[in-house]
Parts: structure tokens; sequence; C-alpha cells
């Protein structure tokens, strides 16, 4: 099944605002992936999972919801769980970042995280590809649009921003 003509530009607008975003998650939680982390270092992993990487994150999934309703039931559903799993890790990242003996389960947790964004990543990526941006609300298509400039600011890029 080959690609609406307009679908790639939502992907490529996707790829733009997720590399960056996969990037800084796995710069800014590369100290706590060991199990000898301090427990400062897993603070402030988790603070910038809590404040920083999810509500960045939980735009886009929101931004993306008009996407979702014209995907497959099946990806949409793993999205759905994926985006679950984010969550849940998330919040167990803040409850362990409190605990001094948790290294390494710390560590176990922030790679699970880390996958679970990928693959979330890579499944609405792969299913933009057959969405066309015209199907797109135009609220939908301002967000994207909003979100891959805001990212491209973020990151010092001066890409003009791509409407969806």
């Amino acid at each position: 099944m080959s690609a609406p003509p307009a679908a790639s530009c939502v992907r490529s607008v996707l790829e733009r605002i997720h590399r960056p975003l996969l990037a800084d998650a796995h710069s800014a939680l590369e100290a706590v992936r060991s199990a000898d982390s301090s427990i400062w270092e897993r603070w402030g992993a988790a603070q910038y999972v809590e404040h920083e990487l999810v509500p960045r994150w939980l735009r886009e999934r929101e931004a993306l919801d008009a996407v979702l309703a014209k995907t497959a039931r099946d990806e949409a559903t793993l999205l759905w769980s994926l985006g679950e799993l984010i969550e849940l890790l998330s919040g167990e990242l803040g409850e362990l970042a409190r605990l001094a003996q948790s290294g390494a389960t710390f560590a176990a947790l922030v790679d699970k995280l880390l996958k679970a964004l990928e693959c979330w990543c890579q499944t609405i990526e792969c299913a933009a590809s057959r969405v066309s941006s015209q199907v797109l609300p135009r609220e939908a298509q301002a967000r994207l649009a909003e979100l891959a400039a805001a990212s491209a600011f973020e990151h010092g890029r001066a890409e003009p921003a791509v409407s969806a």
C-alpha cells in the first residue's frame, strides 16, 4: 500500500520532532542508565522526565489524536498501550527517585521508558505515512506545525514551520 501524496509530509514533520526529542531524552538520562548512579542524578532525571519529557510528549500525543482516528485499529491499540506504558513508567521513576537503594531498578526502568518512547515514535510515524494531511482537521495540522517549529527553535535550527 503506498502512502497518500501528502502523508509523507506528516511523517517528515514527525521525524523532525522525534529526532531531537529522542536525542534529548537519551542525553538527559544517560547518567542514570547505570546501577551506580547517585540519588541526586536519579532525582534530576526524574524531574526531567516529569517536567520536560512527558509534557513535551503529551503535547504531541494530543496533537496526534486526529492521526490516531484515521489509523487501523491494531495500530491505534498499540499506540494507546505504548502511551499508557510511557505514563506508567514515568510515574514509577518519580517514586523510585526517592529511594536511596534503587539504582539498578531505576536504570532498568529508564531503559524501558526510552524503548517505549522510541517504539511510540516509530509507530506513529509509520501510521502517519498512511494518513493524508488533507483528512486531518485544520487544528491538528496547525498543532503539528507548531510542534515542529518549537522543536526547531529549541534546537537552534532555522527550519521554516511546515504545514502538516
